[in-house]
């Protein structure tokens, strides 16, 4: 992680932001024609290298409102509420003996299927270039997305998806995930991202507690995962959250997998859109290698999406 993200994440139990302690770190090298892309031109050389130019590997992050503690292990912060327990060896080895925890839920995790992910980039044995189609397509966009939105993957696994969309249209990304597993996402910056990888971030995160600010990103998406979460519904609601003012909010469910009894088909996602007072909401059927899915798109406020000069992006056909 670099202190960029410091911006964007939030105590998952009191709301709060970080203080940041740093035990291990690495200078990165940034593209000066890369950051005219992706950081506003208003921003100076010095904030520029201070927010993105060291890539922390291992640290804690404290919130200032409880003191509550989170470790940084191999470059991702781990930000869910049972972090102490479950990275003990860390915390023994580093840890911060004056470290106060809330007594929080037990982390509530997704079926045991998903416990172990081995395919870098693949979905449902979906190639990674279709993935990035089903997310242009079910999002109306022509991949001129606007350089500088960010965007969050909310159920981003591996990290393969996140990491090529900040490349391919300089934009700066958040991906989430559950799973410890998602340390594994750091190498798929650099394969990935390539030198936008300074605005790849990674993070382990719960839809049920999210350790997010509200109401920041431009473009929130998940692929695949949302209908799996145990309280579906308000992981639903977590991502309308953390979109900004006419932001845009975009769920993929698999026909073929609702079908076997999970627990929110995509009839129940566009109706907690629109409940939620999301609109307009559209409903695009997409065709993969194994069957066919159904995105959800909510739109708040009237986004629409724009293209590098500023102009509207036509609708796909």
């Amino acid at each position: 992680m670099n202190r960029r993200l410091l911006d964007i994440v939030r105590c998952p139990l009191d709301g709060s932001g970080f203080d940041l302690t740093v035990i291990d770190s690495r200078i990165v090298t940034l593209d000066p024609d890369l950051c005219s892309l992706v950081v506003s031109p208003s921003a100076t050389r010095q904030a520029i290298a201070y927010r993105y130019g060291e890539d922390i590997l291992k640290g804690f992050l404290v919130s200032k409102k409880s003191q509550n503690v989170y470790p940084i292990v191999n470059g991702v912060p781990r930000l869910v509420p049972r972090a102490r327990r479950i990275y003990a060896r860390f915390f023994a080895r580093y840890g911060r003996r004056r470290a106060r925890g809330s007594a929080a839920r037990a982390a509530q995790g997704l079926t045991p299927q998903w416990a172990n992910c081995r395919r870098q980039g693949r979905n449902w044995f979906k190639g990674l270039g279709l993935s990035q189609r089903e997310f242009l397509y079910g999002t109306a966009l022509t991949g001129e997305i606007v350089p500088g939105s960010l965007s969050l993957d909310a159920t981003c696994g591996r990290g393969a998806l996140a990491a090529t969309l900040a490349a391919v249209y300089g934009i700066e990304t958040v991906g989430m995930d559950f799973r410890r597993a998602v340390g594994r996402s750091y190498p798929a910056k650099e394969r990935y991202a390539g030198g936008y990888a300074p605005f790849v971030h990674f993070i382990q995160g719960d839809l049920q507690q999210p350790p997010l600010a509200p109401a920041l990103f431009d473009f929130v998406y998940t692929c695949g995962r949302i209908h799996r979460e145990r309280r579906p519904r308000q992981a639903i609601q977590t991502l309308i959250d953390a979109a900004r003012p006419s932001g845009m909010v975009y769920i993929h469910v698999p026909r073929h997998r609702f079908q076997a009894g999970n627990r929110c088909s995509p009839q129940e996602i566009r109706q907690h859109f629109i409940n939620a007072g999301i609109g307009p909401v559209e409903n695009a059927t997409l065709t993969n290698k194994t069957g066919t899915g159904v995105a959800v798109v909510g739109i708040k406020e009237g986004f629409v999406p724009r293209g590098t000069d500023g102009a509207a992006v036509p609708a796909v056909a």
